[in-house]
């Protein structure tokens, strides 16, 4: 066991438990209360802050996050699901894995292994690019959840032109999906403003762990694709890009069909990011900029699109739910098995990727 447990450690990595929880209810009374899976009404706790990316593995109770350590790079933790008992995971060296930037990782489902972003350990330039969700330079890997052993299932150039940004695994644990970047950012182009992103789908094998029968999906041609989640049955993908629109700051969301490769638009204006399904496969939650007067908040919709509805108002200045900063909300990470809540993370900035855990609960 690889673990750095110590109160030092939690001061010096930032990770302290808020325990200031605000409730409210939507200021729109026509859009009353629904079912569970986030369908109406809810309320927001500020749970921890400086971490992000939970993942959540429900036979042992556990969730493993990303958080700024001592030595001002990001790690990974493990947490009880209650975040008490946090410890250490890639603070100290794991066999294998590059000691810089770690980052958005994702449990098995047998609980074995943790899929996550690595900062390549030698590169050009400086870790600014590198930092996990900004992906050049990144690889995917996966390490056994005791941190006793890592395995890189990518390895791709170290020339400012390649990286990774995610790596999850679906619900059966067969297959693993990421996004690879092809070219990197160009701000002064629109539809390159992210980059040009790949969709890559591979079998996953255990024994060693290792990727086989890579299929690449580019949906439109060259163009920002970020993977965003698997269904619960694996048959397809929620993904965000840009192809339809040319503009990475319009971005949407979009459904992948894993077997046909055909897709099917879900969103089709303002800035959307981050979606996600809710547990009983239903509906999907995601991030968005519309309506908002600043920063973005989570919505819900119907799987095909249909029937969208805002979930939140921390974007609103005027509202109770305001937290006193332009909060940009995110992914909708780790969700309880009965769906009834979820941990999502809002983040202050996104070059800095400092972050917070919020803790919303659905009706």
């Amino acid at each position: 066991m690889r673990h750095s447990t110590h109160a030092a450690l939690l001061a010096a990595a930032g990770l302290w438990a808020t325990g200031c929880g605000l409730s409210w209810s939507l200021p729109d009374p026509s859009r009353p209360p629904g079912a569970t899976n986030c369908a109406g009404w809810l309320s927001v706790q500020r749970v921890m802050q400086g971490a992000s990316g939970l993942s959540w593995h429900h036979p042992t109770d556990q969730v493993v996050f990303t958080a700024f350590s001592p030595d001002n790079r990001l790690h990974l933790y493990l947490a009880d699901a209650d975040l008490g008992n946090v410890r250490g995971l890639t603070v100290d060296p794991v066999p294998g894995l590059p000691t810089n930037n770690h980052g958005i990782p994702f449990w098995h489902p047998s609980g074995r292994f943790i899929a996550l972003n690595a900062e390549k350990q030698d590169h050009p330039g400086d870790s600014t690019p590198a930092i996990p969700g900004l992906g050049v330079y990144v690889d995917l890997w996966v390490m056994a959840a005791d941190g006793s052993s890592a395995t890189a299932l990518t390895d791709l150039p170290a020339d400012g032109q390649h990286g990774v940004i995610s790596g999850e695994f679906s619900p059966d644990g067969t297959q693993i999906a990421w996004s690879e970047m092809t070219a990197n950012a160009d701000v002064f182009t629109p539809a390159q403003a992210f980059g040009f992103w790949a969709l890559k789908v591979a079998d996953f094998k255990e024994d060693p762990p290792r990727v086989e029968n890579v299929r690449t999906f580019e949906p439109g041609g060259p163009a920002f694709h970020e993977m965003a989640d698997w269904s619960p049955d694996g048959r397809h993908l929620l993904f965000t890009g840009d192809q339809t629109t040319q503009n990475a700051w319009n971005s949407q969301i979009f459904l992948l069909d894993v077997a046909t490769g055909e897709t099917t638009p879900l969103t089709d204006a303002g800035y959307n990011e981050h979606a996600v399904f809710t547990p009983d496969g239903q509906r999907v939650v995601w991030m968005t900029s519309a309506e908002a007067t600043s920063g973005t908040d989570w919505w819900v919709m119907d799987l095909d699109g249909s029937n969208k509805r805002r979930l939140t108002y921390l974007a609103e200045p005027a509202s109770p739910q305001w937290t006193g900063a332009n909060l940009t909300v995110t992914r909708a990470n780790a969700w309880s098995a009965d769906g009834s809540w979820f941990y999502g993370d809002a983040q202050p900035n996104l070059i800095t990727q400092s972050s917070e855990v919020l803790k919303v609960t659905c009706p």
